[in-house]
């Protein structure tokens, strides 16, 4: 089913919003400290990355407690 305009111009601004969240240094040392510079799936130490637990787009916000690390592999597994 095709989005309406708006509907997109919404969709984007979200994904813009969560995405300049977690690219914030600050914010991805802290999780990265939080969470032992691991990811919380396989524990492995490389190709980490900031992951919303619940999406921005399903209800999520950007609170540390919806935000994870995770491997690349990890985080394209979540993928639906």
């Amino acid at each position: 089913m095709a989005r309406s305009f708006s509907a997109e111009l919404k969709y984007k601004r979200r994904r813009y919003v969560a995405c300049r969240h977690t690219a914030d240094p600050e914010v991805r040392a802290r999780i990265f400290s939080r969470d032992n510079y691991k990811c919380v799936l396989c524990g492995s130490t490389e190709s980490l990355t900031i992951d919303h637990i619940t999406s921005i787009l399903r209800g999520g916000t950007n609170d540390d407690t919806n935000l994870q690390t995770l491997c690349n592999r990890c985080n394209a597994g979540k993928a639906p």
